[in-house]
């Protein structure tokens, strides 16, 4: 059997288009292919009866009424992503004497030519998937063309892969032709992102921040960071592979709470070394960040055994993740917009120390700063400053009176 090519398929779509032409037709199609946009045109035909060197000629004008399009906006990691649109010309309405109309219907069927193309498309190219999105007005000619794709045994709804794939700009995943393993894979890579969004409003430590997009699902191209661990997950058939620099790679299958298995397995790797180096990227965006100074890691190593010792290992940590929400939400305030802070947050600076108390849902953080020289932070069930602080800012005025 001959293997189609590009050129027989642009015939057969041709032909099927051509056949929709009448003799008397009061319409034309006719249809175009560029390098990455294929296009459906319908015109109004007219004839008219021209006296031409004295001998009657029939002219043949053909006005633009309807341009049905698919544009294929990209093509990565073996994805085609097509987008249908639909553009009606004002000639429909004003250089339409008969009031002649192309139904929906008629669009339609237009449409199911040009899901051939691009499935015969796919096909030819060998890619993995072709990814459909429409964007059509009214919302009626939308749902339509969703009825009409979706009779095609190939087409099915794929729009919970919209944020899995990685894909163009401005383009929403809705439907699609892809084979069932590939499906398979998706499922699986869907399934570990969302128990992975999960733990992020779990784990106040999990953080996650997107890098380059070198990779075709979007959980790959994130850099992950917990328990004093930077690491990225790669997919790799029927496994996920976890690699960074502060862990030797590991594996998992992928099973329901693969997510968690990967936190477990970093958290165990990370063991000893947390033991003798406590993780401190919260406490230290705090201070670096929030207050704008900063201060030797040991310090910090320091400080977090010292709190942790008071409400539990990692938990100092977990803290100062809500602390620079509040920091964030309240610093800018002037001091007679402070009722806005509604007791959550409250500042006294100097030219010798800064003071803060700060209300999470658990404590009242105190938090002293001599700048570039040390800190204090201490969790309390008040408002009022512990005793620590004022220990701790006895010290740091009897420090400037030396200074001065």
């Amino acid at each position: 059997m001959k293997k189609l090519t590009l050129k027989d398929l642009k015939t057969k779509i041709e032909n099927k288009v051509f056949s929709y032409n009448q003799p008397e037709g009061k319409l034309d199609f006719s249809v175009s292919f560029g390098t990455k946009n294929i296009e459906i045109n319908i015109q109004l035909v007219t004839k008219s009866i021209r006296e031409v060197r004295g001998m009657p000629r029939e002219i043949v004008n053909k006005t633009p009424f309807v341009k049905i399009a698919a544009r294929l906006e990209d093509v990565e990691f073996g994805n085609a992503f097509v987008k249908f649109t639909r553009v009606v010309s004002d000639n429909m309405r004003y250089s339409n004497p008969e009031g002649i109309q192309v139904s929906n219907e008629t669009i339609l069927v237009m449409m199911q030519c040009l899901i051939e193309y691009w499935k015969g498309y796919k096909k030819i190219k060998q890619l993995n998937a072709l990814f459909l999105n429409g964007s059509f007005y009214p919302q009626e000619i939308m749902d339509e063309f969703r009825m009409v794709a979706l009779k095609d045994k190939d087409i099915c709804e794929f729009e919970m892969y919209d944020k899995v794939i990685v894909k163009p700009k401005n383009f929403n995943i809705s439907l699609g032709c892809l084979e069932e393993e590939y499906q398979e894979r998706i499922l699986r890579v869907l399934q570990l992102q969302n128990e992975l969004e999960h733990l992020l409003d779990e784990e106040k430590t999990f953080t996650m921040e997107n890098l380059e997009e070198k990779f075709a699902y979007n959980v790959e191209n994130m850099k992950f960071y917990f328990e004093n661990a930077y690491f990225n997950i790669k997919t790799k058939d029927k496994m996920v592979v976890i690699e960074g620099e502060e862990i030797e790679t590991f594996e998992l299958p992928y099973r329901e709470g693969v997510g968690r298995e990967i936190l477990n397995g970093v958290e165990e790797q990370r063991r000893v070394f947390n033991l003798m180096h406590p993780p401190i990227r919260n406490i230290k965006d705090l201070m670096s960040n929030q207050i704008f100074t900063n201060f030797p890691d040991n310090m910090y190593e320091k400080k977090i055994e010292e709190m942790d010792a008071l409400i539990g290992m990692g938990k100092t940590e977990e803290e100062c993740v809500e602390i620079i929400d509040i920091f964030e939400k309240y610093k800018d305030l002037k001091r007679y917009e402070m009722w806005r802070a509604k007791g959550k947050f409250k500042a006294a600076k100097n030219d010798d120390f800064e003071y803060y108390c700060v209300k999470t849902e658990k404590y009242f953080w105190h938090i002293l700063v001599d700048k570039g020289i040390e800190f204090w932070m201490y969790p309390s069930d008040s408002n009022e400053y512990p005793e620590y602080i004022h220990e701790a800012l006895f010290e740091v005025m009897k420090r400037n009176m030396k200074k001065n």
